[in-house]
C-alpha cells in the first residue's frame, strides 16, 4: 500500500527483516531499522536502511526521532520479531491511519485498542510470507534486485549449537547446514 519515498520501519532486523529492508529499499521506500541488537541494525544499514534505532538503548528518544526523522511518524511499521515488545514499540511510530503489518507471530496476544482503530489511529494488516503461488514473482524481483541473504554456513555437527543460539537470540543471520 505504501509509495515510492514513503516511511516504512522495519521492526525486527534479523532474518526476515533484512530481506525487508531490501526489498523496501528496492521499491523505493525511506527505510528506518529497529531492533534491540546493533548486530542485526548494522546488517540493517548495510543493507540500505536509512536509518537505524535500537530500542533497548534509546528507549527513551527513539519514537520521537524516528516520528520527526518521518515528518510525523512512518508510513508504515513492518513487525518481523516474534515478541509482543516489539508490536508495542512499532505502534507510537505510526502516523495516523498508519499501516501496522503483522508478520512475526508471539506467544502470546497481541494487545490492541479498538479505539485507536475505529478512530484511526492506525490499521492493521497480516500476511503470510511464503504463500507458494507468489514464489515466482517474489523469486523474480529477488534477482532482478540482487537481494541476498546475511548467511552463516555451518557444517553438520555444528547444528546442536545453531539450534541454541536460534533458540537464545543469538543467531543474527540466516543458518546453513553444509555436508562437506
Amino acid at each position: 500500500e505504501l509509495q515510492p519515498g514513503q516511511w516504512i520501519a522495519i521492526v525486527g532486523c534479523g532474518g526476515l527483516g533484512q530481506y525487508a529492508v531490501q526489498y523496501a529499499k528496492a521499491m523505493g521506500y525511506n527505510v528506518i531499522g529497529v531492533d534491540i541488537s546493533d548486530e542485526s541494525l548494522d546488517s540493517a544499514k548495510e543493507y540500505g536502511a536509512d536509518a537505524i534505532f535500537n530500542l533497548r538503548t534509546q528507549a527513551d528518544t527513539y519514537v520521537e526521532e524516528i516520528r520527526s526523522l518521518s515528518g510525523k511518524g512512518v508510513h508504515a511499521a513492518a513487525v518481523f520479531s516474534g515478541a509482543n515488545a516489539a508490536y508495542d514499540g512499532a505502534i507510537p511510530l505510526l502516523r495516523t491511519n498508519g499501516l501496522l503489518m503483522v508478520v512475526g507471530i508471539t506467544r502470546e496476544p497481541l494487545q490492541i485498542s479498538p479505539i485507536d482503530l475505529i478512530t484511526g489511529r492506525y490499521r492493521i494488516k497480516a500476511d503470510s510470507t511464503g504463500v507458494p503461488q507468489r514464489m515466482p514473482k517474489a523469486v523474480a524481483f529477488t534477482a532482478k534486485h540482487n537481494i541476498q541473504p546475511n548467511v552463516d554456513f555451518r557444517k553438520i555437527e555444528h547444528l546442536p549449537a545453531m539450534v541454541d543460539d536460534m533458540r537464545n537470540g543469538k543467531a543474527r543471520r540466516r543458518q546453513v547446514v553444509t555436508f562437506d
